[in-house]
């Protein structure tokens, strides 16, 4: 092996290490996302139940209940199988998959319990979705690859419910969500 070679190696191995510890990084506090997307899934359920349709929001429910299991066993399987830096794709793709998964179920909630003409529940809902996206950036940051989809899918929804509102108040609310969303 020439030095050439030995170099792209050695930086094939670093750069293999370096996603490795990313990942760990992005499992690590699985359980706590676990437990805070049930407590705030059952929140927002209880939120909207007066003014959505309710067998959409225990679908919607029964929908985070998969996420949320598929999070967890996949932490389990990181833990156990994972112990070295190989197959750093693999998990890659399995966390990626639930953060997508994640972010499509919190956006369609933005979507299909968004009440026309409601501005308190709106204003709820928003709520979560805001304290969702912050908390994520803090979770997913170790990989900008995760937390700018999972962001987009969290926030397009909702952001374009307040922009088509047909009221100020909310059209700005949304153009902020839509800002936020650029920066």
């Amino acid at each position: 092996m020439n030095q050439q070679n030995a170099a792209v190696l050695t930086h094939a191995i670093k750069d293999q290490q370096v996603r490795f510890e990313q990942l760990k990084l992005l499992y690590k506090p699985t359980i706590l996302v676990a437990a805070s997307y049930a407590v705030t899934a059952l929140i927002l359920l209880l939120s909207q139940w007066d003014v959505a349709n309710h067998h959409s929001l225990l679908l919607w429910l029964a929908i985070m209940v998969a996420i949320i299991a598929y999070r967890v066993i996949t932490f389990l399987l990181f833990k156990k199988e994972a112990a070295d830096c190989r197959d750093t794709q693999k998990w890659d793709r399995i966390f990626l998959t639930g953060t997508l998964l994640s972010g499509l179920a919190w956006g369609a909630s933005g979507t299909l319990f968004f009440p026309i003409g409601d501005s308190l529940h709106q204003i709820f809902l928003v709520f979560i979705m805001t304290g969702m996206a912050a908390g994520s950036t803090t979770t997913l940051s170790p990989r900008r690859e995760t937390v700018i989809p999972f962001l987009l899918l969290l926030l397009t929804p909702v952001a374009y419910r307040l922009l088509t509102e047909g009221h100020l108040s909310t059209q700005l609310i949304g153009g902020i969500r839509a800002i936020a969303l650029k920066s």
